[in-house]
């Protein structure tokens, strides 16, 4: 039979769409388009946390994403922000901030 989008047996659902787009993601698929690494991460980020409520693994794909070199100033800068707000739940066991106050300023002598 013919299903949605013609395909047989396309049952996809949110919660399968978001764990392919964190396999994608994990497996370097962002390389294809390099200026927007940034922005998929923090997009990454956003859905692991608010749609799918899973605060640990959304604070580890952020620090994956800080760690990422090809992420640009501006994107940087967000993902920092998401990444200190996920620190500060009490449901994300995590013993140190990975955002600093040497790295804000490292950021801030960059773009200066």
């Amino acid at each position: 039979g013919d299903l949605v989008g013609g395909r047989e047996g396309n049952k996809g659902s949110l919660q399968e769409g978001s764990r392919n787009k964190r396999r994608d993601v994990a497996r370097g698929a962002v390389a294809l388009c390099p200026a927007y690494r940034g922005r998929w991460w923090n997009r990454l980020v956003l859905d692991t946390s608010q749609h799918l409520k899973r605060h640990q693994e959304a604070y580890q794909l952020a620090v994956r994403g800080l760690r990422d070199g090809h992420v640009k100033t501006g994107d940087l800068l967000e993902l920092q922000a998401r990444t200190l707000r996920l620190w500060k739940r009490k449901d994300v066991t995590a013993s140190v901030c990975p955002v600093s106050v040497e790295t804000l300023g490292k950021l801030a002598q960059e773009t200066a």
